[in-house]
């Protein structure tokens, strides 16, 4: 097996991102979709609702986009459209697709040696330079490689599209039966007046905080890259369509502050600050030991109403 060893700066493209001002932002879709960093991050594409008109640093289709700032550095998403990058990011294009993906799965198994190069600061920042000199090891077989892998990657992205297609069916359902009262058999219901308006006979209307058990919001401390202690769940780790598992932090707790922000099957978080507010997420019975963070709020419903609340008109 032939094996050259050669820096990334060598084989791909390097573009690091720059933040367009401030007024040039918007979120009518004018211009292109900005991407400043891994809350704009999906599974597999970014999902971004921030536009700029003046982008100074793009990616292409096809680009492998990588976070280079804050606790979140080393996410990795593919550019499935041309991006404005802004500073939190940067973009890695290979002389072909298939050696754009080569780099990504050398890079994933590489990452700690990459992540290094930031300082082990608090706020890891990686440079333009740090990705230009890392060495990388560009194998005769390199395709046959990333070819291999990214069959395994085509599987995750085709059941993350079903997952869409699923959970937008799940909430055009929601919306039919429990906003426009349109349920199976709802022809013979009769409509009663209530405080939050018509709803059918015999639904209750309460307050969220009267059928739920828990509100609280999460623990604060930092996410810690060792694998020790629960995992640390985040806003950035919500928003895709699955929590990767794989890629949200640990966290080092105490005993008694791991009982108190531990997730159980069926809670449910919201993302309660900034760009991302209202992102929730059930937390499903696989799920490992994990805690959640402060920008997030846990929901637990009481056990006397978790199998009545199809029967519930919630006002919060």
């Amino acid at each position: 097996m032939e094996i050259q060893e050669v820096t990334l700066g060598e084989i791909s493209t390097i573009t690091m991102g720059t933040s367009p001002k401030g007024e040039t932002y918007n979120y009518e879709g004018v211009g292109m979709p900005l991407l400043n960093g891994p809350t704009e991050f999906g599974l597999i594409h970014p999902k971004c609702t921030l536009f700029t008109t003046d982008s100074k640093k793009d990616s292409k289709k096809g680009d492998l986009i990588f976070c280079v700032r804050g606790s979140t550095t080393g996410r990795m998403n593919w550019a499935d459209m041309p991006y404005s990058l802004g500073r939190g990011v940067c973009s890695i294009r290979g002389a072909t697709p298939m050696d754009t993906k080569y780099i990504k799965y050398y890079l994933e198994n590489k990452l700690d040696a990459l992540l290094k190069l930031s300082g082990g600061a608090t706020f890891p920042n990686l440079t333009g330079n740090d990705f230009a000199t890392f060495p990388i090891h560009y194998q005769k077989n390199r395709h046959k490689i990333a070819a291999i892998l990214s069959a395994y990657d085509d599987l995750i992205e085709n059941n993350t599209r079903r997952i869409k297609i699923l959970e937008e069916m799940a909430q055009a359902l929601y919306r039919e039966w429990f906003v426009k009262f349109r349920f199976p058999g709802h022809e013979k219901v009769k409509m009663v007046e209530s405080e939050m308006g018509m709803v059918p006979e015999g639904w209750e209307v309460k307050k969220l905080k009267d059928i739920c058990s828990l509100i609280n919001y999460g623990y604060t401390a930092s996410a810690q890259k060792d694998s020790i202690g629960p995992k640390f769940l985040r806003i950035t780790d919500i928003v895709p369509y699955l929590i990767d598992w794989d890629s949200v932090p640990y966290c080092g707790i105490t005993e008694e502050k791991l009982i108190k922000y531990k997730l159980e099957e069926g809670d449910i978080v919201i993302a309660r600050t900034g760009a991302t507010t209202g992102y929730a997420k059930r937390i499903n019975k696989n799920h490992p030991e994990t805690v959640f963070a402060s920008y997030l709020v846990r929901i637990r419903i009481s056990p006397e109403f978790s199998n009545r609340l199809f029967g519930l008109i919630i006002e919060s």
